[in-house]
């Protein structure tokens, strides 16, 4: 009787099959994958067909002659129209989808207009400070790297008790 293994090529070297060891006739070859057919090509999730529903043009009819807009558009305007009706679960759905922050009535900010408040806000703070206050703003801008930077963070230090 033969000292191989199960698996062992005919004139190969000795190869014992077991846990984590395949016979070798069912192993991958090289260049083989494990799954030839792979993943599906274009598999939609609904969030993706949800966006692209809702990205369609649609043509209503406005006070101004028809129009078109957005599907997603339309319905928010419906939405606002029947809220106006008196429509209470719609008006209290649309009032909900405002991002936080943002009152009724006003746009939310271009990223300029943003970038243009931060700085005036900083700026009108700055001038607030005292030169006491002033002084001291290298210092806790050199707390602050160092604290961000994992590099220099002191490690956790063990006591030798025990």
């Amino acid at each position: 009787m033969s000292n191989r293994g199960q698996g062992d090529p005919p004139g190969g070297e000795h190869y014992t099959v077991g846990y984590g060891r395949p016979p070798r006739a069912s192993q991958f070859k090289p260049g083989q994958s494990g799954n030839p057919a792979g993943r599906p090509k274009n598999q939609w999730t609904l969030k993706d067909l949800a966006g692209e529903v809702l990205a369609q043009e649609v043509k209503i009819q406005t006070a101004d002659g028809p129009s078109s807009m957005a599907l997603a558009r339309a319905i928010l305007e419906t939405l606002a129209r029947k809220g106006l009706k008196g429509d209470l679960p719609s008006a209290k759905f649309l009032l909900s989808m405002l991002p936080d922050g943002q009152g009724l009535g006003e746009r939310p900010m271009s990223p300029e207009e943003t970038e243009a408040w931060e700085e005036a806000e900083f700026n009108r703070m700055a001038a607030e400070l005292t030169n006491e206050e002033k002084a001291l703003i290298p210092e806790i801008l050199a707390m602050l790297a160092s604290f961000l930077d994992p590099a220099n963070r002191p490690e956790d230090e063990e006591s030798d008790e025990g």
